[in-house]
């Protein structure tokens, strides 16, 4: 009961101040802390590689996974404390996944990574997630602080396997494969063997990717265990005025201010929407400072976002989005040294790095869909298709001609869509809610003489429904032929910025081969470094999983890492042999 009424109180202050701010202080000083452990697929990368992860955000005071927080944020930072990307990652019971592309234009060099949620920006920026990473871009001359000439200290990096029972935490998992030494093209499996159902029940992930000889920056699990252990329970002197836990998805904040003398704008109905495949609506309403908040469960990464005001327009008011305030303490990053031995391993995979990307298209991820319903679809009942009437030449001509129970009247000078109530007389001062391909039309006036020769469906619903805070008379959708209204749509009404939210979640590419002589993909040349990454393995319902080889010959490393369901940290890493 105590956690309910935690999290209805921040869903409040998410919109509001209230009177009542010592006692949410309270409440927010008992949720407790949390902390973040990336399972990378590598530390060492290429320009133009792929960095993949799976997030594991945990409850201090459980010290298992948490279900407070709903998104993570994630940064690539160079010297000099630059940000060179970052991305916002929708975390589901405590974890999630994603991935970064390095950028071709990034110079040879150390680089950190660091993920956090926004909670966690109340306690120390030591107990970020941090991460070294080492990057290669081998399309521009190597910088002399990289080079070491001096090869006579360089030894050949060991490779051991790790398993439960040497990684410090005595957990019964077993993992074997079938082959320790194998041929370009063929098929290796991994078993997992488990007699703890509290292991079954736990959360890992697997990755299967070339081993390079070169040393990269670890990054234990157990090593993070250590540290986790010791950390506080909760953050100290909490008030609404901190930073607040995503508790339903990005929380996008910003201030609504006079132009003339920066006064607060009090009490203002703000409209956003996100046009995608699945366009997302939602009006927030500023406090008495101004500020607004839209919590977005959508993973649609860096968008358009298109604002309105309901009863105001912007001639005497602007919008100030807030700015990701995050830092990120002291950086140091470690030297990064290159031998010249390496000139030929850093040649051939550039060159297998440039071919790979040749046939990327075929080799794509699938992105997973978010999973969450758009309530306009779901709300519109009655549906036109034009094509199949008489068309008309402008919307109002067509609302006359051809929609029922839809109509227009004029209100101060202006025409307005009415749409009929379904019980009862209608009332004149309420307006639908009227939005074109998702978008939010609150000129309805500018819309009339639209040629309605572009229109392929109108959509609508009858019923009065209230929305944020406030009344509509019904839905009316138009959807346009091309889906592109807010190209060619220019209205003083919107400004127009852009939204950073989630990422999507995505289905990665793993690469299989038959026997039969008509397998297309025998014939594409196969350079993956990366031969398998599963961000989620279930191990109640998996007992191996099987993957492919490429055509790289070497060493390649097998590594699971997760949470057992009580939270004992698991890393195990296994190693085979690639021959020709």
């Amino acid at each position: 009961m105590r956690k309910l009424i935690i999290v209805y109180t921040l869903l409040f202050l998410s919109v509001s101040h209230s009177a009542g701010q010592t006692r949410s202080s309270d409440l927010l000083n008992l949720m407790p802390a949390e902390s973040i452990f990336l399972h990378l697929n590598t530390s060492l990368l290429f320009s133009g590689e792929q960095l993949d992860f799976k997030i594991y955000c945990l409850n201090n005071l459980s010290e298992n996974l948490s279900d407070l927080s709903k998104v993570a944020h994630i940064f690539l930072i160079g010297k000099n404390d630059k940000i060179i990307i970052s991305r916002k990652i929708m975390l589901n019971n405590g974890t999630g996944q994603g991935d970064l592309i390095i950028p071709a234009d990034l110079q040879t060099g150390s680089y950190k990574l660091y993920c956090f949620t926004n909670w966690m920006k109340n306690g120390s920026s030591e107990n970020y997630f941090q991460s070294d990473l080492r990057i290669i871009n081998p399309y521009f001359p190597l910088p002399v602080e990289n080079l070491q000439t001096n090869d006579k200290d360089s030894t050949p990096i060991q490779v051991e396997d790790i398993t439960a029972e040497t990684s410090k935490y005595a957990i019964p998992l077993q993992v074997s494969l079938d082959q320790k030494e194998v041929g370009k093209r063929q098929q290796v499996t991994i078993d997992f063997s488990v007699a703890d159902a509290s292991v079954l029940q736990g959360n890992y992930s697997l990755s299967v990717r070339s081993f390079a000889p070169i040393e990269s920056p670890e990054n234990s699990i157990i090593s993070f265990q250590k540290a986790f252990v010791n950390r506080p329970d909760h953050y100290s002197n909490i008030t609404t005025n901190n930073n607040l836990p995503e508790i339903r998805g990005r929380l996008i904040s910003g201030k609504l201010r006079q132009k003339n003398d920066g006064t607060p704008a009090v009490r203002q109905k703000i409209a956003l929407s996100i046009l995608n495949e699945d366009p997302l609506f939602q009006i927030a309403t500023t406090d008495g400072n101004g500020q607004f908040y839209f919590n977005i469960e959508r993973t649609t990464g860096n968008v358009n976002g298109f604002f309105q005001l309901i009863d105001d327009n912007w001639l005497n008011l602007e919008l100030v989005m807030d700015e990701d305030q995050s830092s990120f303490g002291k950086i140091s990053f470690p030297e990064f040294k290159i031998t010249e031995k390496l000139h030929d391993y850093i040649l051939q995979r550039s060159i297998h790095n440039q071919i790979e990307r040749s046939y990327a298209a075929i080799k794509e991820d699938s992105i997973l869909k978010d999973g969450q319903l758009n309530p306009f679809k779901i709300a519109l009942p009655t549906r036109y298709v034009l094509d199949d009437f008489t068309r008309f030449r402008t919307i109002e001509e067509t609302m006359i001609e051809v929609i029922e129970r839809v109509f227009v009247i004029k209100k101060s000078g202006k025409r307005v869509f009415q749409v009929r109530q379904e019980l009862g007389y209608d009332n004149p001062e309420l307006v639908p809610l009227v939005l074109v391909d998702g978008l939010y039309l609150k000129d309805h006036e500018s819309f009339m003489d639209y040629g309605a020769n572009k229109i392929k469906a109108i959509s609508f619903s009858r019923k009065q429904f209230l929305y944020g805070s406030e009344y509509f008379q019904g839905i009316l959708s138009f959807e346009t032929i091309d889906g592109n209204f807010s190209e060619e749509y220019n209205s003083s009404e919107i400004q127009e910025l852009t939204v950073a939210t989630a990422e999507p979640a995505k289905v990665y590419f793993d690469q299989e081969y038959s026997a039969s002589t008509d397998d297309k993909s025998s014939r594409i040349p196969d350079f993956r470094n990366q031969l398998l990454w599963l961000p989620e393995i279930d191990l109640q319902t998996q007992k191996d999983k099987s993957f492919f080889t490429s055509d790289i010959i070497g060493t390649f490393e097998v590594v699971l890492k997760g949470f057992t369901a009580e939270g004992a940290p698991v890393e195990i890493r296994k190693y085979f042999t690639v021959s020709e």
